[in-house]
């Protein structure tokens, strides 16, 4: 979750995103989003969708592409190759790692052909950005719009608001497409950052929680051996239980005896996992984060869980131990004593 907030504030520090209906001039839609109360930002964008084509002259899979101001106030990208647009740049591209994977072989400052409709237009990829999920383009605005017949022409509204919250931020973007509309600009729909954000949250949700139903099954088993490891024990100390119970130890007290081990046992088995759980975690991390991002997922330490574990860890020893501890408490000192 650490790695998608950071994601939305890369790539996703807006409100509500706005698909109108056709291309209208950008000054004029900026300006009159701007009049509506708590609107903050406004950036009007224009984008359509193109085929690469690949080295053995095959075509790739499609690509949305984006043109914006190379200053957008909306887009912080984290560039791990190359560098982000410039003002003044013409065909300049910058593409997300799932589009460079697509494109084996190609590299910094190489040509990129593309197809937009049956026109080829040629880029210059100067920058890729970690999103192993998205096949997404940025270019200048300026240099898009032109291209496509367009000049300075928007059809697409990113908004800021006042308000953060989701419930804000679906009332403003009902009262901004209707003042949209009423000054004569068509809006095909619209999507808020907060569904963006809960969609995405979902998603990792399901993943979390079949992670942990993978860590919660290991903990069973763990228990199932500590409860062999204790039946064992109580097995070799047969004897000695039976000395205990012939000096007139009560049952219960022979039952703590072994539960009290377990517990101990336990305990130690979760001091040994803190520091055995940052490489594993580290090298975790770095294997799920680029199968889903194209960069290692932020490593942070959970202390709670550390002590969330700790619970579960008590509560399996415990119940790991009662079995073996029971058969102790009903072991005769005839039986024990003549055990061999």
């Amino acid at each position: 979750m650490a790695a998608v907030d950071d994601l939305f504030d890369k790539y996703y520090d807006w409100e509500v995103a706005y698909n109108l209906d056709g291309f209208y001039d950008r000054r004029g839609v900026e300006e009159r989003a701007l009049r509506i109360e708590g609107v903050s930002e406004v950036e009007g964008r224009t984008g359509t969708s193109m085929q690469p084509v690949k080295a053995d002259g095959s075509k790739g899979m499609s690509i949305q592409v984006e043109g914006l101001p190379p200053d957008s106030k909306f887009v912080k990208p984290d560039i791990t190759s190359g560098r982000w647009l410039a003002q003044g740049d013409q065909n300049a591209i910058v593409v997300s790692s799932a589009i460079a994977t697509d494109l084996p072989g190609i590299s910094i400052g190489d040509e990129l052909t593309t197809y937009i409709g049956n026109k080829k237009y040629q880029w210059v990829l100067v920058g890729i950005y970690p999103d192993q999920f998205n096949r997404f383009a940025y270019v200048t605005f300026d240099y898009l719009s032109r291209k496509l017949g367009h000049n300075d022409l928007v059809s697409t509204i990113y908004v800021s608001t006042d308000n953060k919250d989701g419930a804000s931020q679906n009332e403003l973007a009902e009262r901004l497409e209707e003042k949209l509309k009423s000054s004569g600009i068509k809006v095909a729909g619209f999507i808020t950052r907060d569904t963006i954000y809960a969609s995405i949250d979902g998603q990792n949700a399901f993943l979390i929680s079949f992670l942990l139903s993978m860590a919660v099954m290991a903990a069973v088993i763990g228990g199932l051996g500590l409860m062999g490891l204790m039946s064992l024990n109580v097995l070799e100390r047969t004897r000695e239980i039976g000395v205990m119970r012939s000096i007139g130890a009560a049952s219960g007290s022979v039952g703590s005896i072994v539960v009290t081990e377990g517990i101990i046992i336990g305990a130690i088995s979760w001091i040994a996992s803190i520091p055995l759980s940052i490489p594993f975690s580290l090298t975790f991390n770095a294997a799920l984060g680029s199968l889903m991002m194209g960069q290692p997922l932020p490593f942070i330490f959970a202390i709670d869980g550390i002590f969330y574990w700790l619970a579960v860890t008590f509560f399996i020893s415990i119940a790991a131990s009662l079995v073996p501890a029971y058969r102790a408490m009903k072991m005769s000192i005839r039986e024990t004593l003549a055990y061999e």
